[in-house]
């Protein structure tokens, strides 16, 4: 944990539950903390919570919380996202189900995206009023609700076909959105909150293997990494034409920035 925009860290320690750390989630503040734990057999993962000021992190303060109906058997944690404010929360696991909270991850309900059926549950994302959320299964589709999770629809960014979807995000006020995929992998952009997509990425890359995607705020920047570990970034222009709504920039990584 830094507080010190990654200048230090310091060990937390969440519990002692085994598994390897998938995901994490702050409110806007830093108030509010949430881990996601991954976990196969008996290393079961967990879900933890710590709502201590960002400024005091610390092993007494963290609980670990669970859906009630998750039977917490070797649970592979693969994400979890938050609101703004920390009180809507979106976990989603590998196999299993996904779950969304209304109240900073104290209880959950469990959500059917594409049914009643376990799902590679790989990818979630979730807007600053936790109202719009985004999830991908990575051997099939990708889901969106536009209320907080009770209701959700399949939304076809790459067609009618299943895809490895890897990774995911929505800006602030949840009209834009992006996606990846990673076997014959593309990047997808909605600008209307997932009703159409466009593959931002395939005038540039006949294919890439594209493990991670981040949107800005305004959804204005999108920034993606491939497997080989190079950055790249995507600029919105508003070009309709070649080579579409987005410039692609190299990002040098260790270039003017420092390494951690």
């Amino acid at each position: 944990y830094s507080n010190n925009f990654g200048s230090t860290w310091t060990e937390i320690q969440s519990g002692q539950g085994k598994g390897e750390w998938r995901d994490s989630a702050f409110s806007s503040d830093g108030s509010k903390i949430f881990l996601a734990q991954g976990g196969f057999n008996s290393n079961a993962g967990l879900l933890y919570r710590n709502f201590t000021p960002a400024r005091n992190p610390g092993e007494s303060y963290w609980q670990e919380v669970m859906p009630a109906n998750n039977d917490n058997t070797g649970t592979n944690w693969m994400f979890i996202k938050s609101s703004n404010d920390g009180k809507k929360v979106l976990a989603g696991a590998y196999q299993k189900r996904v779950f969304t909270s209304d109240d900073y991850g104290q209880t959950w309900t469990e959500r059917k995206p594409a049914g009643n059926q376990n799902k590679n549950w790989a990818t979630g994302a979730v807007s600053a009023n936790g109202m719009t959320m985004l999830v991908g299964d990575s051997s099939g589709r990708l889901y969106r609700s536009l209320n907080g999770g009770v209701n959700w629809q399949e939304t076809q960014a790459a067609g009618n076909y299943d895809m490895n979807w890897m990774s995911s995000d929505i800006s602030s006020d949840g009209t834009k959105m992006v996606a990846a995929t990673y076997n014959n992998g593309a990047i997808y952009y909605s600008a209307d909150s997932g009703q159409t997509w466009t593959n931002i990425s395939h005038y540039y890359f006949g294919s890439n293997f594209w493990n991670i995607v981040a949107i800005n705020d305004d959804g204005s920047r999108i920034i993606a990494g491939v497997q080989n570990g190079q950055l790249y970034a995507f600029d919105y222009t508003g070009t309709t034409g070649y080579p579409g709504p987005f410039n692609l920039t190299t990002i040098e990584v260790f270039g003017p920035f420092n390494r951690l």
